[in-house]
């Protein structure tokens, strides 16, 4: 990917985990920013369809899979963009139990 492109972080959410995704995800957007792409991040609590359509991404990176994966797939769907994600342990078993889980590695 060039580093011309741009690279939307979500990050947040609902979840319990809330805090510590906010904490991981700021540290990809620090990390995706150093080394010289264009990168914004986002919660998906507010609007994300307007962030989507103002900022433009051609990636969407999330470091989790509940419940920003998720929203990343149907980005996906909706907006025709790209998205990548990291996972742990935790979450490929909420993946496996999860209808259609499967989905969002297609």
């Amino acid at each position: 990917m060039k580093k011309n492109k741009k690279i939307l972080v979500l990050l947040g959410g609902r979840s319990r985990e809330r805090t510590i995704s906010f904490q991981s995800g700021n540290a990809c957007y620090s990390a995706i920013k150093k080394i010289g792409y264009d990168v914004s991040k986002y919660d998906p609590v507010k609007n994300i369809s307007s962030n989507i359509k103002k900022f433009k991404p051609d990636l969407v990176y999330v470091h989790w899979v509940t419940p920003q994966a998720i929203i990343a797939l149907l980005l996906k769907k909706i907006f025709r963009v790209k998205y990548v994600f990291s996972t742990h342990s935790n979450d490929a078993i909420i993946l496996k139990k999860l209808p259609g889980g499967i989905a969002l590695l297609n």
